[in-house]
C-alpha cells in the first residue's frame, strides 16, 4: 500500500502553484487534484454528501481502483483547495462538517500524512477579499468594493464562513 498524503490547500495558499508547478516535479510521488476526474469525483463524494446518503462502498471501490491501476511504487498526494472550506463564492455547495471528512478521509486512507501551507493572516484576508470580488461580481453580479467593511463583517460573525482559517485570538 503505497504512502498517501493529503494536501487540504486553504485557499489562496499557493495551492494551484503546488498542484501545477511543484507536485508533479516530485520523484516517487504521484499528484491527484479536485481536476483529477477520478479523485475529483470521490473528493466531490466525500465532502458534499450528507449522511443518510453517503455510501462508502463506491468509495473504497474507486480507491481500489486508484492504487490498482495508477499506483506502482509511487506515493499519493491528493491535494484539493476546497476540501476543508467552501469555493470562494457568496454562496457554494455546502461542505459536510469537518469532522465527518475527516472520518471518512481516515477511513478510506487510514496511514494518511497531512501537508499543509499557511499563509500570513493579512495577506490571506485581502487575497480572499479579492478573489471573492472577483468572483462575486462575474457570478452573481454583486459588487464587492470596501475591503474594511467586508473584513468588519466577516469578523463580527461567531463564525466566518469566508474567514475560517483566521486565528481569531491573535491581535
Amino acid at each position: 500500500m503505497p504512502r498517501v498524503y493529503i494536501h487540504p490547500g486553504f485557499a489562496r495558499t499557493a495551492t494551484t502553484l503546488l498542484q501545477r508547478e511543484v507536485f508533479p516535479q516530485l520523484i516517487g510521488f504521484r499528484t491527484f487534484t479536485n481536476e483529477t476526474p477520478e479523485i475529483g469525483g470521490l473528493l466531490a463524494y466525500l465532502k458534499t454528501l450528507d449522511q443518510p446518503e453517503f455510501d462508502d462502498m463506491p468509495c473504497e471501490s474507486l480507491v481500489d481502483h486508484l492504487y490498482s491501476a495508477y499506483i506502482i511504487d509511487a506515493s499519493l498526494i491528493i491535494s484539493d483547495e476546497t476540501l476543508l472550506e467552501p469555493q470562494l463564492l457568496l454562496s457554494g455547495t455546502p461542505l459536510v462538517p469537518r469532522s465527518v471528512l475527516v472520518s471518512r478521509l481516515k477511513h478510506l486512507f487510514p496511514d494518511t500524512r497531512i501537508l499543509l501551507t499557511i499563509r500570513n493572516q493579512f495577506d490571506y484576508a485581502v487575497s480572499k477579499f479579492n478573489m471573492l470580488a472577483k468572483n462575486a461580481t462575474v457570478f452573481s453580479g454583486v459588487e464587492l468594493n470596501d475591503f474594511h467593511r467586508w473584513l468588519g463583517q466577516e469578523l463580527g460573525q461567531f463564525r466566518s464562513l469566508h474567514m475560517m482559517n483566521l486565528d481569531f485570538n491573535k491581535s
